[in-house]
């Protein structure tokens, strides 16, 4: 209950989580609240720190999430 209230609130951040397992907890509350994929890729910009938002929008906004968190996520191991 409490990660779903701080997803709908917007108080999930990235912090030392990895892109993906970001994602993968977004993920996992969202269907919880039953959230739109234009809702979920919000909520997961909105996690971002400005410097992984920033590289978001240098790949392509047109990306589909799981493919743009997947591209991040290769940016993050390098």
């Amino acid at each position: 209950k409490e990660e779903l209230r701080n997803l709908i609130y917007g108080t999930i951040r990235k912090g030392d989580m990895t892109i993906d397992e970001l994602y993968r907890k977004i993920l996992r509350i969202s269907r919880q609240a039953n959230y739109r994929s234009k809702e979920l890729r919000r909520k997961f910009l909105d996690a971002l720190p400005l410097l992984w938002l920033e590289k978001a929008e240098d790949i392509g906004k047109h990306l589909p999430l799981d493919k743009l968190s997947k591209k991040l996520y290769e940016i993050e191991l390098r």
